[in-house]
């Protein structure tokens, strides 16, 4: 049996705040920040507009900005239904990483990570078409990619990537967990929890 946990919009946006700030007073300094669509568009948005914000006063504080640029991630779904994965489709990057360089540090968001296969699919690609690399052992100060996402499940067998920066970590050994973002998922839900969730909208 599954359960399921519903996560209100303004939990996980407060989250993607509070994520936020722990990377801005962090030594790891994103020259550019990677949305993987679409979950994970729900907690770069709040990201980006922590550091556009921060990034106005220090300027209308006369200092210098150097500007955190936004990008997306599409055809890395791995999951179609509730426990059903799909095969990670081909990985596009917007805009391209044909000109990320060795100066730029790569701040990769989504909203879970589960088996960790759509992590891996998008790191192969950016060790594959750029110098970068992602060394988890490595200090924040001299990491090229930092990867967040506002969940994570732990507690199964074999490895995977895990965020460096994330808000829940969910145990799934003894217990398989779904969780859904109710800022817009549906699938997978039954209609007394859409109404419980989303009102008379169906």
């Amino acid at each position: 049996m599954v359960k399921k946990v519903f996560l209100p919009m303004e939990e996980v946006r407060d989250g993607a705040f509070k994520l936020a700030e722990k990377i801005m007073k962090s030594s790891f300094k994103p020259t550019i920040l990677y949305s993987v669509m679409r979950g994970g568009s729900y907690i770069a948005n709040p990201i980006s507009e922590y550091f556009i914000y921060h990034e106005k006063m220090q300027e209308k504080d006369g200092g210098k900005v150097e500007r955190l640029k936004y990008g997306v991630i599409v055809g890395a779904q791995s999951y179609q239904d509730v426990g059903q994965r799909k095969k990670v489709k081909k990985v596009s990057f917007l805009p391209g990483t044909s000109k990320l360089t060795m100066k730029d540090r790569v701040l990769v968001v989504d909203d879970i990570i589960d088996e960790g296969q759509t992590i891996e699919a998008i790191i192969k690609k950016i060790e594959k078409e750029t110098p970068l690399r992602l060394d988890q052992k490595k200090p924040l100060s001299e990491r090229q990619i930092v990867i967040v996402s506002h969940d994570v499940k732990i507690g199964k067998d074999g490895k995977k990537i895990m965020p460096d920066y994330y808000i829940n970590a969910w145990n799934v050994k003894d217990e398989a967990v779904w969780i859904f973002y109710t800022s817009h998922e549906m699938v997978g839900m039954e209609k007394d929890e859409i109404k419980k969730n989303y009102g008379h909208i169906l």
